[in-house]
């Protein structure tokens, strides 16, 4: 899934060895399973800033999928929240919440591990 970003964005994707969660080269995003809090109702996975540098920008990002082997979708949907995808609702500019630009950002996510046109777009703009 992850390759999605790395081949079909500017983004660069490097699996590392050792997690580093302080200091000048912390991992960007980290992945792990585990309880989800109760408040996010059905998701399957959950992303937080776990460094802000600003409210807009974040030094690290956690990923939590309720299972250990998350499907590839959500994976895909969490991984653009850390990057800083949103839903379509969101947006700029604004787009239907399941238009078909938004890939597996559509929300609810029922669509394959893919990035739509306007999620490259955006990741392209931004990085």
């Amino acid at each position: 899934m992850l390759r999605e970003f790395d081949e079909g964005t500017d983004l660069k994707v490097k699996f590392v060895k050792k997690l580093s969660t302080s200091g000048d080269h912390e991992t960007d995003i980290v992945y792990e399973s585990g309880d989800l809090p109760d408040d996010v109702g059905g998701a399957r996975g959950l992303v937080w800033c776990d460094d802000a540098i600003s409210d807009k920008k974040c030094d690290q990002h956690y990923a939590r999928f309720k299972s250990r082997t998350p499907v590839q979708t959500t994976g895909c949907h969490e991984t653009g929240h850390a990057v800083g995808l949103t839903h379509g609702a969101q947006a700029e500019p604004k787009v239907a919440n399941r238009h078909s630009s938004l890939g597996c950002m559509r929300a609810p996510y029922t669509d394959g591990p893919y990035l739509g046109g306007h999620n490259v777009a955006m990741i392209n703009k931004t990085y």
